[in-house]
């Protein structure tokens, strides 16, 4: 294979030492490295900024006049500096500085470098649990305070009459790495924002809001979202990065056709030869197994690497584990970290990074790419086999030259907008022009109250809207997607593993599933609902387990439907998905099938919202009627590959359906002599604003995915391609040459090439 490897300039010695571990991976198939220095920002380079950020911070409130501000930047600690001059204009009056961050994990990494940065700081971090008594106590005397969305909804507004002491403390809210909180869990961050303001407001504070923006591409528009407010009341300061003399990423594109594998091999080849030349290295991957299978191939395959040198850190594991994980691998005998995503923001701390499989969007890498090359170290991809990791790989400089992506949030979600609005008014009475700035959400704010009103849960007084309920409704509610009950994990001695969410049990987690915990394999052999536990046992069999779902779908309600072409119709609709876990397939390492066993379990439903594109009889005329299901099918593959490129989202936050029509019946989509469709849709309840930016986005994903099925070397369809991870039907049927004829007339049409079979 071909080896592209540019020239390399001024590197120090980690970066020397990588480069000599890529030129031994050639033999695994197509290398590139780029060297580039950091790419150019919109505003045109580096901007002298440091009189204007003094001069905003000595206004009112932490940052500027205004009650709204964006920072855009590239890296978080850029911010912090920024966040603690901030805290110094606070300590002056007694108050204090609300930083919202994504998770548990990310609140200790940001208390960290914090500390790190200011020993004296006070920090209340609202991530661990405290007494009401030790809450009070030590808020009262912070000068920042850390929390993730859970903690201020169910522990501190909640108990805002007790605790209103620190919120009156508190002068401004900020959020860090906006694009953490894109999709469910930042439209349920709208409404937090809401009701704390609100809180403050009966305090007589009024809140700054102030969202930083890592690598996102439309920080300033999805601040407004978020704050809802108008661009011109939103204060924008941009911090440009540092931009050291050379900057290397690595590029390994595997042989997926020979060792569909090879991606993992590679990078656990990598991080021992990381550790044999002295490197610190991290090895980040998308999923749990992923990274259990990684840290397997890495001790197995090399006797001599110590168990102390290596670290497994994914999620799923209990809260001990993870901080006992997290303060070893500050420990520099510690080589060898493998994890997922949740050790992002610690990326400064190795040599050499290799990211396993493209981590979803541009913004995400450039954010990964810009902290490790921050220490002088350097990142490689190594592509794994799906459509987006192949496309990066055929188009390497898009890293460098695309611009980043959006990200989507819906505040106005039937589900999100209920469950809020009974939080909020649980704490006062509210109306929707009280709890809204402007018209935007109105209507759907009030639709919300009424129906709740119809549902008994609230009642109308002369006041607004009030929560009649006895219970607190924080507590039974998942802002992430899911219900917030957990499992514990079990051995038959009594060993608590894990904890794992509800909605993981149908697809791995089910009676006679194979799961993989710190390197060990263990089948779950019983689940007792009453007391959230599943039990397991461990295992010595070389085996793994596939979910067998079946699913349906009801469409309703088009909107937003356009016609680029005769007999094309594109838009979006909500979708009624029913799915049902029928049982599991088993397989060896080696992936040939042993045995299917049938075990239902109570069907699952969600009611969302779906991108579509829909054909005439006419528009597939030319396809042969037995290729045109497996031609839908592997449309709608590769577009959900792809897709990550135009809206900030994992394949694993949508869904997709293809059909063929039969006659009267279009699955309820309500267009006339339609022949088939291909839908994308919103894997959460009343969807996130995923399936409208796909629309709006509908040009460069059609011509991208075209892209996708032309340039990829195999004949009927691969991994690279049209096959996917997560398909229910085992990737049946599926036609490349159908695919790519239907992806060609939709591309074509909307580039306005042509209206219907060439005319």
């Amino acid at each position: 294979m071909a080896k592209d490897i540019m020239a390399r300039g001024s590197l120090d010695a980690a970066q020397q030492k990588a480069y000599s571990l890529l030129e031994e991976m050639i033999a695994q198939g197509t290398q590139i490295v780029i060297e580039s220095n950091t790419p150019t920002d919109e505003q045109g380079g580096a901007t002298e900024i440091t009189e204007k950020i003094l001069e905003s911070i000595n206004q009112i409130g932490p940052l500027s006049q205004s009650r709204f501000s964006v920072i855009e930047c590239s890296e978080t600690t850029d911010a912090l500096d920024l966040l603690l001059d901030a805290i110094q204009i606070t300590k002056r009056s007694n108050e204090s500085i609300l930083v919202f961050v994504e998770g548990a994990s990310s609140a200790r990494s940001t208390l960290r470098i914090l500390k790190a940065k200011n020993a004296s700081l006070e920090i209340l971090d609202l991530s661990q649990k405290h007494s009401q008594k030790s809450l009070a106590t030590n808020g009262l005397r912070a000068d920042l305070i850390i929390a993730t969305p859970e903690s201020i909804h169910r522990q501190l507004l909640p108990e805002q009459f007790s605790l209103y002491r620190i919120i009156q403390r508190i002068s401004s809210l900020w959020i860090f790495d906006m694009v953490e909180f894109r999709g469910l869990l930042g439209s349920n961050l709208f409404h937090i924002l809401k009701r704390f303001e609100l809180a403050a407001k009966d305090l007589g504070r009024d809140i700054s809001l102030v969202g930083v923006g890592i690598e996102l591409g439309d920080a300033d528009r999805f601040a407004c979202e978020l704050f809802d407010c108008g661009g011109d009341q939103l204060a924008k300061i941009y911090l440009p990065p540092d931009r050291p003399g050379s900057i290397s990423i690595g590029f390994i594109d595997p042989n997926i056709e020979v060792d569909p594998s090879s991606a993992l091999t590679i990078a656990s080849k990598l991080a021992r030869l990381g550790w044999q030349a002295n490197l610190k290295t991290a090895v980040i991957t998308s999923s749990r197994l992923k990274a259990e299978l990684i840290s397997n191939f890495i001790i197995e395959s090399s006797s001599n690497i110590p168990a102390e040198d290596l670290v497994l850190y994914r999620g799923g594991y209990l809260g001990e584990l993870r901080v006992e994980l997290e303060e070893r691998l500050l420990v520099d005998r510690v080589k060898i970290a493998v994890a997922t995503s949740a050790l992002a923001r610690d990326l400064t701390r190795f040599d050499l990074v290799v990211l396993v499989g493209f981590p979803g969007t541009i913004a995400r890498f450039r954010r990964d790419f810009q902290r490790i090359s921050k220490a002088g170290g350097m990142i490689v991809l190594v592509a794994s086999a799906d459509q987006l990791d192949r496309w990066i790989t055929r188009n390497p400089h898009e890293i460098i030259t695309r611009k980043n992506e959006g990200a989507a949030i819906n505040p106005f979600n039937k589900s999100v907008c209920h469950h809020q609005l009974i939080a909020a008014s649980s704490e006062r009475s509210i109306t929707a022009s009280s709890y809204l700035r402007g018209e935007n959400g109105i209507r759907e704010v009030t639709d919300s109250l009424e129906q709740l009103v119809a549902q008994s849960t609230l009642i109308k007084t002369p006041l607004g809207y009030q929560y009649v309920g006895s219970r607190q409704p924080t507590r039974n509610y998942g802002l992430r997607g899911y219900i917030s009950r957990k499992y514990r994990m079990i051995t038959t001695t009594g060993e608590v593993l894990e904890e794992i969410n509800e909605d993981q049990i149908p697809t791995s987690a089910f009676i006679g599933a194979v799961y993989r915990h710190r390197r060990a394999r263990f089948r779950i052999v019983a689940i007792d609902d009453d007391n959230s536990f599943i039990f397991v046992e461990k295992t010595e069999d070389q085996i793994y387990t596939k979910a067998l779902i079946e699913s349906n779908y009801q469409f309703s309600k088009m909107r937003l439907l356009t016609s680029p072409s005769l007999g094309l119709w594109i838009g979006v609709a909500d979708l009624f998905v029913t799915e049902t876990h029928l049982g599991y397939e088993t397989y060896s390492e080696a992936g040939a099938l042993l045995g299917i066993q049938r075990n239902r379990l109570p069907s699952k439903e969600l009611d969302t919202e779906a991108f579509f594109i829909s054909f005439s009889d006419d528009a597939t005329s030319d396809i042969e009627t037995e290729l045109l299901p497996g031609a839908l099918h592997a449309m709608e593959h590769c577009a959900i590959g792809i897709l990550p490129i135009v809206s900030i989202c994992d394949r694993w936050d949508v869904g997709g359906v293809s059909f063929v029509a039969s006659p009267g019946s279009a699955n309820g989509l309500d267009l006339d002599e339609i022949s088939g469709a291909v839908a994308i849709y919103d894997g959460y309840a009343g969807g996130v604003g995923i399936s409208y930016a796909t629309y709006e986005a509908q040009a460069t994903l059609m011509a991208s995915t075209l892209e996708t099925l032309v340039n990829c070397p195999c004949t009927t369809g691969c991994p690279s391609c049209i096959v996917s991870p997560k398909c229910g039907n085992n990737n049946e049927p599926l036609s490349k040459r159908g695919a790519l004829e239907l992806t060609r007339l939709v591309a074509d049409s909307l580039a306005g090439k042509r209206n219907l079979k060439g005319s």
